[in-house]
């Protein structure tokens, strides 16, 4: 939370290291109270979040196309998604 009461993220997911070398990180699920507040988290945040995002694209009739198709599409949740996991590949987090 910022100074002003305004989240830094969208989620809060639980992480936890995937190696003893604790170079990269995965999503915390191993434990029951870390796999209650991460499915919690994914429920009642994320997916409504990437619904809000896709609902505002489609009402704006932006569409995307489809790169093993060709076709032309409006956008679900999954293609939010996946939109944003490339964009954040190819130019990093901010």
């Amino acid at each position: 939370m910022s100074a002003t009461g305004t989240p830094l993220s969208l989620t809060d997911f639980r992480r936890e290291w995937s190696t003893g070398k604790h170079t990269t990180s995965r999503l915390a699920i191993y434990q029951r109270n870390s796999y209650d507040h991460n499915l919690s988290m994914f429920l009642a945040q994320y997916l409504p979040s990437l619904l809000k995002i896709a609902n505002a694209l489609n009402t704006a009739n932006v569409t995307y196309t489809c790169a093993s198709t060709g076709a032309v599409n409006g956008w679900r949740l999954a293609d939010v998604e996946m939109a944003a996991y490339y964009w954040w590949a190819q130019n990093g987090l901010p």
